[in-house]
């Protein structure tokens, strides 16, 4: 069954791509002030199809609610809205689910990091079992 294997290698392949691919206009990206996450949301889940030959909705997917574990403690939340879904190759009925953040150096840059860092919180903290979850991943 298709899918990725590894969030961060599948993510550092994906940029060296789309560095490649789109060297010329990435530059241009810093005018829009952070307003770009989720162009790079729809970037990652093509070049996922592409990339990969997964189907979209079965093996990979946009927009999803995951569930968190509330024994963890500290849980302020049932559940935590991600950016993508990924299957996991190694373990087809697992996902791998992934939130992104795009902070710049501006005016923006703290609150952005501390939303990241948020994220990276909750992503940690996913109930595997209600979800397949292989992992949660804050990129």
């Amino acid at each position: 069954m298709p899918g990725i294997s590894h969030v961060a290698h599948t993510f550092l392949a994906f940029l060296t791509d789309l560095k490649s691919r789109r060297a010329p206009s990435l530059s241009e990206l810093s005018r829009l002030r952070n307003g770009f996450e989720g162009w790079l949301k729809i970037e990652l889940y093509l070049w996922l199809i592409e990339r990969y030959g997964l189907r979209a909705g079965e093996d990979v997917g946009v927009e999803y609610k995951v569930w968190l574990d509330q024994r963890r403690g500290q849980m302020d939340r049932a559940t935590k809205q991600c950016d993508l879904w990924v299957r996991d190759a190694e373990a087809p009925g697992y996902y791998h689910y992934i939130e992104l953040k795009v902070p710049f150096a501006n005016y923006n840059q703290g609150k952005l990091f501390l939303s990241a860092s948020d994220d990276f919180w909750y992503m940690s903290r996913l109930l595997a079992g209600d979800q397949s979850a292989a992992t949660g991943s804050a990129i």
